[in-house]
This record gives C-alpha cells, structure tokens and sequence, in this order.
C-alpha cells in the first residue's frame, strides 16, 4: 500500500497504471494492483452550530498528528478522573458518516484499541466511538450493498453507528443530538 498526494492526470485500467502529478512537482507512474480513488471534499463546518470552534478537522498529516496527541492526552487523564468526567474523556464523536468520516471512525478506533494497554486504568468497554451519518442505510458515497458491510464492519470493530443523525450542535463540552439530548465527550472530529 502507498499514499500518494497529488492530481491525477491519468488512469489506464487496461494497463493497470495511473499518472500523477506530485505535489512536490514531478509526474510519476504508478503500477496498481488494486486502486482506491479518494476524492477531498470540502468541509462544511458551517452546517452544524459550533462545529467550526470545538471539532477537530482532519485535513492534512498534521491535523492526524493533532488528533493523536488528543486521544492520547484523553486516555491519560480519564485514569485519574471521576467516574463522569472519565466517560465524557473516554467518548470520541465523528461526524459525518462518508467514506471519510467511516474511515475516520474506524482509524480512531484502532488507535484506541492499540493505545489501550498503555493506560492500565482504562477498559476497552469505557471507550466510545460515534460516527453520526445522515445517511438512514449504508455509507454515503458508497455503493449500497458495500455501504452495508461498511457498516457492519464498523459496528463489529466497536463504532457505534448513529444513523440518518446529524448532531443539532457541537458545544465545548460534547454534542446536542436532534432530540435535544446531549452526550459528553472528548473530543468531536
């Protein structure tokens, strides 16, 4: 597998090649046994009150970097919180349930779960990941039935699934979910 950032100009199937053009200025020739195309869709932190000042974006290598070091930082302090703050630490909220925001889902899972036996303290069962979609079924931008095993993937790794929800706001402290309810947590992506 290699990460490439740059413009595609090409992609022969037949030949099973792409070419890009770099982002540090050059073209390169890329043999492919199997290619995932990512397009980078614009972010509208404007649609959800307070998305804009309390969610992490994820753009570049060093907002994953940032994002890293917040996990890390959560883990670290809910060993030594009471009971109700160490839940709102322990929760870890995606919005936007797209190929990206999935895969951002089950990324943030993964380094929960690899982090996890660094920090005695913490159990696999206090930790939550929610990944809200608008979408009722699927992942948006996928194909339907590949959206489904999407998601059930997902669910099977411990993402829990809040489908055809988009949050009504993003506070300091947590989301507000259409209903009104709030949940607490640590940090929103």
């Amino acid at each position: 597998c290699r990460f490439v950032q740059g413009e595609v100009a090409a992609i022969d199937p037949s030949a099973r090649l792409v070419r890009v053009r770099s982002a540090a200025g050059g073209t390169l020739h890329l043999n492919y046994d199997r290619l995932i195309v990512a397009q980078d869709l614009e972010d509208d932190f404007a649609a959800i009150p307070g998305l804009s000042n309390h969610a992490l974006p994820i753009r570049t290598v060093g907002d994953a970097l940032v994002l890293r070091r917040r996990v890390l930082e959560c883990l670290e302090r809910a060993e030594a919180a009471d009971a109700l703050r160490r839940a709102a630490l322990l929760t870890f909220i995606v919005v936007g349930g797209g190929v990206r925001g999935g895969a951002m889902a089950a990324a943030l899972r993964g380094l929960l779960d690899s982090a996890l036996a660094s920090y005695e303290g913490v159990q696999r069962e206090q930790l939550r990941v929610l990944l809200f979609t608008g979408e009722d079924q699927g992942i948006a931008g996928l194909d339907p039935a590949l959206g489904r095993r999407a998601r059930r993937a997902l669910h099977e790794s411990g993402v829990e699934i809040l489908a055809g929800e988009t949050p009504k706001a993003v506070t300091a402290e947590g989301i507000v979910r259409p209903s009104g309810e709030r949940i607490a947590c640590g940090t929103v992506v």
